[in-house]
């Protein structure tokens, strides 16, 4: 009977889920996809959001590539804000939405619960570092693109002194947990997990883009789209130590 049940149970579920995949009208309103490395700034914007009469917003967070492949499969994310430009893109190309807005630019951080004598290859060579995977975020890109200016990002790969995470929260758990000494993770994230970090500024910060979902977007989610480029959250962005693109 137990078993009965359950079974009944899962097939309602893969039929809701069915539907709303199908028709927005039954689809969750105003879910926002956001990042997993840029969500606390984002959540804190939010939270200017709703302080100045909007309507709170259901949070979702995972890697950016994740949350645009279940947006293409029909997830009903009505706003995304994706930390690597690319993804975004893609979802205009597959026509999920259309003119995708910088919000701000975020560079990567290498970030250590104790101090490192610097950011060198001399510094860092011996070190097992944790980085975001670059087949899914940007900030994984900009590590492989640091690493690999000192020389480090092959050899490290085939001796195991670069472990590839699948986002930046991820990355700072391997480093909390003694798996790794260290991590290059976006700066907003090192701000809020403590301990020591230095920016990197040789590597071109990462665009912050918001793209309306055209098929679960509500007035809502398009409202803090608009709310996401405003002067309130231009200050919570450098707050968190974000770049600005200029004024639109």
């Amino acid at each position: 009977m137990r078993k009965f049940v359950s079974l009944l149970l899962s097939a309602f579920f893969v039929l809701v889920l069915g539907i709303s995949a199908a028709n927005p009208v039954f689809a969750e309103q105003d879910i926002l996809a956001v990042s997993a490395g840029i969500s606390p700034c984002v959540e804190e914007i939010i939270d200017a959001f709703t302080a100045a009469g909007g309507q709170p917003l259901e949070v979702v967070k995972a890697a950016t590539g994740p949350l645009a492949q279940q947006i293409d499969n029909g997830a009903p994310y009505g706003i995304l804000v994706a930390a690597d430009p690319e993804w975004p893109e893609w979802l205009v190309e597959r026509g999920h939405g259309k003119n995708p807005a910088v919000c701000a630019l975020s560079h990567i951080a290498i970030w250590s619960v104790k101090p490192l004598n610097g950011a060198e290859k001399c510094d860092l060579e011996n070190l097992v570092i944790a980085a975001p995977n670059p087949e899914m975020t940007s900030h994984g890109k900009a590590a492989r693109e640091f690493l690999s200016k000192l020389g480090l990002w092959e050899q490290g790969i085939a001796n195991g002194h670069v472990l590839l995470c699948g986002n930046a929260p991820q990355c700072v758990a391997a480093v909390k947990s003694g798996t790794a000494q260290a991590a290059l993770i976006p700066a907003s994230t090192a701000l809020l997990a403590g301990g020591e970090y230095t920016v990197i500024y040789d590597v071109e910060p990462s665009p912050t883009v918001v793209l309306i979902i055209d098929r679960f977007s509500f007035p809502n989610a398009v409202a803090f789209g608009s709310f996401l480029l405003g002067e309130k959250a231009r200050s919570i962005w450098t707050k968190w130590g974000f770049g600005l693109p200029e004024a639109r």
